[in-house]
């Protein structure tokens, strides 16, 4: 019997509304990770790099669980492209997604590449996403910021949690 791949529209329907503990990584986080974790084997990756761009930072995070699970690496691309047409809520967490990339990965990133960024957008929190990844991967000092400005997400926790993903 053939395996199932889903759609963008049949993930979201199997997985309600996993996405919102992904924002802060509270209460439920692992078990909401795991309903996406589970139909990981059935979405293609063309399936995750268009999540990865979608127009919505909830399609965003389930990626980037998609995208760790599969091997960031991978991803990249769609990564860098998400930060040129952002939303919010996700920007840190891909910052976080892209280190693992570089760190555990091994892809070898390009430092001009986010340097065409505005990096003022959302209370400054995509400029303190990318200092937070370039620290992240040995280029260049630590922020002072520990957190978004405007979402309040800690790049460390995120970072530590999709590299606990990563490992599974």
């Amino acid at each position: 019997m053939p395996m199932k791949i889903y759609s963008e529209d049949e993930i979201f329907n199997l997985i309600g509304d996993a996405y919102l503990s992904l924002i802060h990584l509270g209460d439920g986080v692992d078990e909401d990770a795991n309903k996406i974790l589970n139909l990981s084997s059935g979405v293609d990756n063309n399936v995750i790099s268009k999540l990865l761009c979608g127009q919505s930072w909830r399609e965003r995070l389930v990626g980037l669980v998609l995208a760790t699970d599969r091997g960031p690496d991978q991803f990249f691309k769609s990564l860098t492209e998400s930060l040129f047409d952002i939303r919010g809520i996700s920007i840190i967490p891909t910052c976080a997604v892209m280190s693992i990339a570089v760190t555990s990965f091994g892809f070898k990133y390009k430092p001009n590449v986010l340097s065409d960024l505005d990096r003022s957008i959302f209370d400054g929190e995509l400029g303190t996403a990318i200092d937070h990844f370039h620290f992240a991967i040995g280029d260049g000092k630590e922020p002072s910021i520990t957190h978004g400005e405007n979402y309040g997400q800690e790049f460390e926790n995120h970072k530590a949690f999709y590299l606990k993903l990563s490992a599974l």
